[in-house]
């Protein structure tokens, strides 16, 4: 709901794909839903109108909670996969942004003793995943 409006007005289709059951994530809410912002928020600038951001919830054979955000952007270059992470990196000829994002997802995700993987495809597309421990 927090990036309805930039969804909206980017014209991007969202996917949502969530457990028959509840999952639970040890955690600050707010914190949360910082990371989520920040990662979604990414992915609308890395996709032109009438891309497809597809979220998906899950809970894998060892109770961890996974949650992938699957965009149809540019996808992110090999030589800089390992540096967006970084505080202050910026990816894209546009540079909107602070490059600060990802750096406070990831220290985010990782103060609850979660992980952050990231894989992508120049021309189709980047997956984030996150996984939290079992509660």
């Amino acid at each position: 709901a927090l990036t309805d409006f930039e969804i909206k007005r980017h014209g991007i289709n969202i996917e949502f794909s969530a457990p028959p059951q509840e999952l639970t994530i040890k955690g600050n809410d707010t914190d949360f839903k910082m990371a989520i912002i920040n990662i979604i928020l990414n992915a609308i600038k890395a996709m032109s109108s009438n891309g497809t951001l597809t979220i998906n919830i899950k809970q894998d054979k060892n109770k961890q909670t996974i949650i992938s955000f699957n965009d149809t952007g540019v996808g992110i270059p090999p030589e800089n996969i390992n540096r967006i992470f970084n505080p202050f990196f910026s990816e894209g000829d546009n540079k909107k942004g602070t490059g600060l994002g990802l750096s406070i997802t990831k220290s985010i995700v990782e103060k609850y003793g979660g992980n952050i993987t990231v894989s992508s495809t120049v021309g189709v597309g980047t997956c984030f995943t996150l996984s939290f421990p079992p509660q």
